[in-house]
């Protein structure tokens, strides 16, 4: 017993002499350089199990730690208090193993995969999971076959399909080829030539065309790499392999020809252009008079000078001066007669030798006048309204006494139009002539009852 007592005194540290002069460097005296503060190493048996070595947050540096050696018991009540962390055990020491019994006192607690501080330790660990999840090898087995038994069926279907089935069509233009489309259904050749036919006329101005090539397609296969879409392939046929005629208009004019129209826009604007002097308010319908002729022919579009539709009505609306024989009728004047027939007073007078503006009926007067080179014909229609009287029904009725009448529907009168056309060409009256009247309001009969039974007698 006094042999272990002097053994602890020798252990304990030396009395700090007070009289002793400041040393900065002094262990046992405070000093701002040093932080830690120097615990004594207490000697305990190493193999004492009563103790253990822990790092402890200090209380007035929460960055800081500080060894001891503190009892078991106490450490476990030290540990709901701070985060402590056993230190790692010296090199080529065995770790050591818990008794069963502390096991079963704290049970070692599982963190969830969730609670990681990132999403690369909760990947880690979900993925740590996974891996440690395990399968039936039997199972695995027979998915995994099953999986390339069927990746190997449908990898030899599509070989075998791609070598037997055709996945595209062959665009040939007279035997020429002109490159691969996809193949579609209720595509024919009769088809699809329409349709590079309607695009190449598209292109044109909608203008009926001619081709001189036949296109054709025929079932093939080809890579996928070699398909074209139908419109580049329709767009290097008309640059490369279609020649082609446009539908033209020709003008003739009493045999001779005159001109040459690319559109039927084109012949429109020019007819109307032509028509339009001999119009009014009136006129509803007009025409060319016979020697006018318009013929469709096909042209080859690079060896043909179309003309332009101003260029075509300057050249037929040439006028020439002709003498028309006019009777006077009566109620006509020269103002009058100057103004139908498209001419002044002073030329009609100069032309029939006339001194004053009065003339007579059954007069002759030579009108010279600018005739065009066509003579339109026009239809003027006039028209006015008259009234239709309402027919009148009587309906007998034998219990009303004799000659007795009764209104049942009053009447009420409609209304016809009648149409008067007049027939002029190039302005001069050819022909009148009254046209059936049309009922534009049917009129509503007058029904009366009238009385067919005895006679009433007045007594007086």
């Amino acid at each position: 017993m006094a042999q272990e007592m002097r053994k602890s005194f020798a252990s304990m540290p030396k009395p700090i002499d007070l009289d002793a002069p400041y040393k900065p460097n002094t262990p046992y005296m405070p000093d701002e350089s040093i932080k830690r503060r120097v615990v004594p190493d207490f000697d305990a048996p190493a193999s004492d199990e009563r103790y253990e070595t822990r790092r402890i947050p200090r209380e007035n540096d929460d960055a800081r730690y500080e060894t001891r050696r503190i009892p078991r018991d106490e450490g476990r009540r030290e540990e709901s208090r701070y985060e402590t962390r056993r230190l790692p055990p010296p090199p080529g020491a065995k770790k050591r193993r818990r008794p069963p019994q502390e096991q079963s006192a704290r049970p070692r607690r599982q963190k969830s995969i969730l609670q990681g501080h990132n999403v690369l330790q909760r990947l880690s660990g979900l993925t740590s999971g996974l891996v440690n999840f395990k399968i039936n090898p039997m199972i695995m087995s027979i998915v995994g076959w099953s999986v390339a038994g069927i990746a190997l069926i449908g990898f030899a279907i599509w070989f075998i399909t791609g070598l037997l089935v055709d996945n595209a069509y062959a665009v040939l233009v007279d035997g020429q080829h002109f490159g691969y489309i996809r193949k579609v259904p209720d595509l024919t050749s009769e088809g699809f030539h329409e349709e590079a036919v309607l695009h190449l006329q598209a292109a044109r101005g909608n203008v009926r065309v001619q081709v001189n090539q036949r296109v054709t397609i025929e079932s093939a296969r080809a890579p996928a790499r070699s398909l074209e879409s139908r419109g580049d392939v329709i767009g290097r046929i008309h640059r490369e392999a279609f020649t082609f005629t446009l539908a033209a208009h020709e003008i003739w004019v009493n045999g001779n020809y005159e001109a040459i129209l690319r559109t039927q826009s084109d012949l429109n604007h020019v007819t109307f252009m032509l028509q339009e002097h001999w119009w009014n308010d009136n006129t509803v319908e007009a025409e060319f008079v016979t020697n006018w002729e318009v013929r469709t022919v096909y042209v080859c579009p690079e060896t043909t000078e179309f003309d332009t539709p101003d260029s075509a009505y300057f050249r037929l609306d040439r006028r020439t001066w002709q003498t028309y024989a006019y009777i006077v009728a009566r109620g006509d004047t020269l103002d009058a007669i100057a103004i139908r027939f498209g001419t002044d007073i002073s030329r009609i007078m100069e032309r029939n030798g006339l001194t004053s503006t009065t003339i007579f009926p059954g007069d002759t007067l030579l009108i010279y006048r600018e005739m065009p080179l066509l003579a339109v014909r026009t239809f003027d229609e006039t028209h006015w309204d008259i009234p239709i009287e309402p027919p009148a029904e009587r309906i007998h009725n034998a219990d009303l006494p004799h000659a007795a009448t009764n209104v049942i529907q009053q009447g009420q009168p409609g209304m016809a139009r009648v149409v008067e056309r007049v027939t002029s060409i190039n302005g001069v009256e050819q022909s009148r002539e009254v046209l059936d009247p049309e009922v534009i309001i049917e009129p509503i009969p007058d029904i009366t009852e009238v009385g067919t039974g005895a006679a009433t007698i007045e007594r007086r």
